[in-house]
């Protein structure tokens, strides 16, 4: 969505923000008026995915050891059938109006 210029996020709408505060108009031309901006950022992104491998790879017994917890203790019951207050509230209201 970035090469469109349509922001797919909030976090996307800001770094096209940012972009047009440069100076550096969003959209498909990105890639061929400022080819350094574009290949860096593919580059960070192809980092920032090798960080995450890296990280998470000596974490994996304890993502295995956290598949091991029984459901009822990550989410009690209470959790899972009790609304939350707004919703409740906003539905009382729709039903009076």
């Amino acid at each position: 969505m970035l090469t469109l210029g349509l922001p797919a996020s909030s976090v996307m709408a800001l770094m096209l923000g940012a972009l047009t505060i440069q100076g550096i108009q969003p959209g498909p031309e990105v890639m061929v008026t400022r080819p350094e901006l574009f290949w860096g950022l593919i580059a960070s992104m192809w980092i920032g995915n090798a960080m995450l491998v890296v990280l998470n790879l000596p974490m994996i017994g304890l993502w295995v050891k956290l598949l091991q917890v029984p459901y009822r203790f990550l989410f009690p019951p209470s959790w899972r059938s009790r609304r939350s207050a707004f919703t409740a509230s906003t539905t009382r209201r729709s039903r009076s109006i």
